[in-house]
């Protein structure tokens, strides 16, 4: 084309012609899984290299001040260097508050002339502490250096002791131990408080009502005209309808609001009466439901049935995070299908990417075998394991205890394992797909009008029989677990997570985290002959030489890193909003690498799987919690921070 040629017009954009399908091929690859991947890969690479709004590191630098004769090529790395690693935690997620501490960097002799005596000899220099003046809320780090100060060790160690004190002790203190979260942690549980919604479904599932609603019983079924001694059920299930239609009508009067607390505080009083009781109970209630659902995974049953034996507060805890996460993927499988029943709504793409999550979700956690699923369309593998199930079945009989009827044994456990309720969700999500799919070609009617979409009612209904029990249980569950705390001594209850130990587990583990992701940043070529994997496989094998069979902070340091390891580029950035808001299942395992011991018969390698084992749960727990996040449909709404939406 010569030099003051048009260019000529692109096919499907002739002048005077309006075609857009250039944009919905821009929008099917931006929103394409493997688009989505790449967008994120060129986000995260942008963020690891900006520096983060509303950050300073001119503010840092002028925090720095230097005392003695320390060499000036020390002094020009340290002043490059701190701000640098400030910036680079602050990408992560982790950013102090202004003012900014103070940094005095000593040389030994005059560090002791500072403070007029001499060092210790068993400290090892560089070391550092760190002084707080309250009322200004005014920190100021000491950093000694030894004589010899320009050697790359000797770098290296004073980052990670500057570190240590910024990002570990001080960043906790102001930034983390604030929150509410930990605030709750440093005082006793106060009285149970639930919404009115919850406070229905609970009461409504109870067996025995408080006196005052049973009164209210009688008085609406005279009001119906059913007698409540002849005809319980029938009076009980008006009676709640009529409260929960009042209450999402907003029509709820005083009284009758009041009537629901009193009832709910007389229940929480009964059950704080006899904690151990309620426990009991609860439990109960946990296998009849468990009997019909199979909602406690039947691979697992040993382990359930010891830690029902050994910990039933374990045990119940246990059952109250499947709960969790049943009742969540029954609450997004249902928006799923109001989504889908509407049939003039278009399906978004989002829609079809959380049933795939949900059953890539099952998959995972191993609830599921598709190769059991009837009509299954099977590869030659899962065909293979489908005929070896048989086998798969003897195999888990011969983890339990012996039966009386073998054969009556294995049966059951194959109607278990082929009829529980993770079988039928799968079961389930695969007919939505089959759905979203039929919308996609337009195809709704004829689906409508199949066996597939039968099949799919059908679990429907027995979905919502049992979303209600599922929930009521969970909130019953929850409520004895918190009344068992309560029960507790006053110091057990109060420091539910111990403060001081996990404080030191946090300093112990971010600071060679941060220093060795920031020396090590592709690229950047700080200090030549660093190798970031090298240096933080010495730290954890410093951590293994510490951790035996009595916990301490260097089990949860061991427990972070691990997290650190299966969570890779994301792990900072994720432990720093479980700092902010720990969910319940961080705080579950926090507390059991700091509190549990190892089983010293087991030996150190079995602590350091278990501990391995937590870190996992935990980075699943949080994977899950976000992918139940995508939601879909006016009723959308994001998980509340620190309650996870997964399972723990």
């Amino acid at each position: 084309m010569g030099a003051g040629d048009k260019p000529e017009p692109r096919a499907g954009n002739a002048p005077g012609r309006r075609d857009e399908g250039w944009i919905e091929a821009l929008l099917d690859e931006r929103l394409s899984a493997a688009g989505r991947r790449e967008m994120a890969r060129q986000v995260a690479d942008h963020d690891r290299s900006r520096t983060p709004a509303g950050f300073d590191p001119a503010a840092v630098r002028r925090r720095l001040r230097f005392h003695g004769e320390l060499p000036e090529k020390l002094r020009g790395v340290l002043q490059a260097w701190v701000p640098e690693l400030m910036a680079h935690a602050a990408r992560q997620g982790l950013r102090l508050r202004e003012p900014f501490p103070d940094i005095a960097v000593y040389s030994a002799p005059a560090y002791v002339a500072k403070m007029g005596a001499a060092i210790p000899a068993q400290l090892r220099l560089p070391a550092s502490s760190y002084t707080h003046e309250p009322r200004g809320r005014l920190y100021t780090v000491s950093l000694v250096l030894p004589e010899r100060s320009a050697d790359a060790d000797t770098l290296v160690t004073a980052l990670r002791a500057l570190a240590t004190r910024l990002l570990g002790d001080i960043y906790l203190r102001e930034d983390v131990l604030t929150q509410e979260a930990y605030r709750e942690e440093l005082r006793p549980p106060e009285a149970a408080t639930a919404a009115p919604e919850e406070m229905l479904r609970l009461l409504a599932a109870l067996p025995k009502l408080p006196p005052a609603l049973e009164r209210a019983l009688a008085l609406h079924g005279k009001a119906i005209g059913l007698d409540a001694r002849r005809a319980p059920q029938a009076v009980r299930k008006a009676f709640f309808e009529g409260l929960r239609k009042e209450l999402e009508s907003r029509r709820l009067t005083p009284e009758r609001a009041a009537l629901v607390e009193s009832a709910y505080g007389a229940h929480v009083q009964a059950l704080r009466a006899d904690p151990a009781r309620a426990l009991a109970a609860t439990i109960a209630q946990v296998e009849a439901l468990d009997g019909q659902l199979h909602f406690l995974p039947p691979d697992e049953a040993p382990q359930y049935r010891l830690l029902r034996e050994k910990n039933p507060e374990h045990f119940l805890r246990s059952a109250q995070l499947r709960l969790d996460f049943l009742v969540e993927l029954l609450a997004a499988l249902l928006e799923d299908v109001s989504t889908l029943e509407a049939p003039q709504a278009p399906v978004s793409p989002l829609l079809e990417e959380r049933i795939a999550s949900q059953m890539e979700e099952l998959r995972a956690q191993k609830l599921v075998r598709p190769y059991l699923i009837e009509d299954a369309r099977l590869g030659e593998e899962l065909r293979a394991r489908r005929d070896a199930f048989p086998l798969e079945v003897h195999a888990l009989l011969s983890r339990m205890p012996p039966a009386a009827d073998p054969r009556r044994a294995f049966d059951a456990l194959s109607r278990r394992l082929r009829s529980n309720i993770y079988q039928r969700l799968y079961t389930m999500l695969l007919l939505l797909q089959a759905w979203v799919k039929a919308r996609e070609r337009q195809q709704d009617d004829p689906f409508r009008a199949g066996e597939r979409y039968r099949q799919l009612t059908a679990l429907l209904a027995n979905f919502r029989l049992r979303k209600p029990l599922l929930e009521a249980l969970r909130l019953q569950a929850a409520l004895v677990l918190e009344c068992v705390e309560a029960a507790r001594s006053s110091k057990e209850a109060a420091r539910r997570l111990p403060v001081e130990p996990f404080a030191r587990a946090w300093s112990l583990f971010v600071a060679p985290a941060l220093v060795a992701g920031y020396l090590g940043e592709a690229g950047a070529g700080r200090l030549p002959g660093f190798s970031a994997p090298r240096y933080l496989d010495a730290f954890d094998a410093g951590l293994r030489r510490q951790i035996g069979a009595s916990p301490g902070p260097a089990d949860l340091a061991y427990l972070l890193r691990r997290f650190q390891h299966h969570a890779g580029a994301e792990a900072l950035p994720a432990l720093a909003g479980l700092l902010r808001a720990p969910s319940r299942t961080f705080r579950f395992v926090a507390r059991q690498a700091l509190l549990q011991p190892g089983r010293s018969e087991q030996g150190a390698e079995a602590r350091l799987d278990q501990l391995d084992g937590w870190a996992q749960l935990v980075w699943q727990a949080l994977q899950a919690s976000r992918r139940n996040a995508i939601t879909v449909g006016a009723g959308a709404a994001l998980p509340t921070p620190g309650r996870e939406t997964g399972r723990g």
